[in-house]
């Protein structure tokens, strides 16, 4: 939900913020401080709901912001085949997000920090 949310509010606020590559910086800048933030609840109060809840909404409200930017800014390089430039770069954020998801289902997960460094390393 976050996700589609950040997508919208990219779509709405679009106009009045600053450039491409503004946004995109803003994006993981937000995104690597949430995950430095998940990384600091995870040494302070531990594994709580919220700790791990409250960091990945932030983050996955960034990524839904950023990426149809990723996906302008790739179109735009090759419209001839925008078609075919949306699916390589659809199937290599599929890619990516798999890989990183098969990576932390190795971690122990009875303690936040080791997600957490996961997720800061991944920034």
């Amino acid at each position: 939900m976050m996700y589609f949310i950040g997508g919208l509010s990219n779509r709405i606020h679009g106009p009045r913020l600053p450039t491409p590559e503004a946004r995109l910086r803003i994006g993981a800048r937000l995104m690597a401080a949430a995950a430095i933030a998940m990384l600091l609840l995870a040494l302070t109060v531990g594994l709580r709901v919220w700790t791990l809840v409250s960091s990945v909404l932030v983050m996955a409200f960034c990524a839904g912001a950023m990426y149809p930017t990723f996906m302008a800014k790739g179109n735009s390089l090759f419209p001839h085949i925008a078609g075919l430039t949306s699916a390589i770069l659809g199937c290599a954020l599929l890619l990516i997000l798999s890989a990183m998801m098969g990576l932390a289902g190795f971690l122990f997960l009875h303690m936040l920090a080791p997600l957490a460094c996961f997720f800061v390393s991944s920034v």
